[in-house]
């Protein structure tokens, strides 16, 4: 080991994070002679590119949280907003409701019409049980 001074653990409740960089740094300090060299030899080189990467990553990982942490008082704000329009609406804003209107009555002159008469089977509804032969022999008169 090194003449690094020693880093008490963290007590009870303490930033862990904060304890994990605070030693990371210190490695980083003692790997670079505080910040004068860098080291050659790849039993110091990779030691310090890994620990580096474990800051960046902690720290990237802070960001993002901070960032959620935002994005989440956002949405928050909206949703308070929009119970404080739904509020201030009544009934449904997404139902268009039709206002009742007067019934009218068609009036058919029946001299218009002409003389009309049903075929049998003409104002039934529901299936036919023929098939396309039957109905082309009934068309054709046969």
């Amino acid at each position: 080991m090194s003449d690094v001074t020693p880093i008490p653990p963290p007590a009870e409740g303490e930033d862990i994070l904060a304890y994990t960089r605070e030693i990371r740094l210190k490695l980083v300090n003692h790997l670079t002679s505080g910040g004068t060299s860098m080291p050659t030899a790849s039993e110091e080189v990779y030691p310090l590119l890994s620990t580096l990467k474990d800051l960046d990553a902690q720290d990237l990982a802070l960001k993002k949280l901070k960032q959620d942490d935002s994005n989440a008082n956002a949405d928050r704000r909206v949703s308070l907003m929009i119970a404080e329009f739904a509020a201030r609406v009544q009934g449904n804003p997404f139902e268009h409701v039709v206002p009742p209107t007067a019934t009218r009555e068609v009036v058919v002159e029946e001299a218009l019409l002409g003389d009309y008469t049903a075929v049998p089977g003409e104002t039934e509804q529901g299936t036919v049980g023929e098939n396309l032969q039957e109905f082309m022999k009934k068309r054709e008169g046969g």
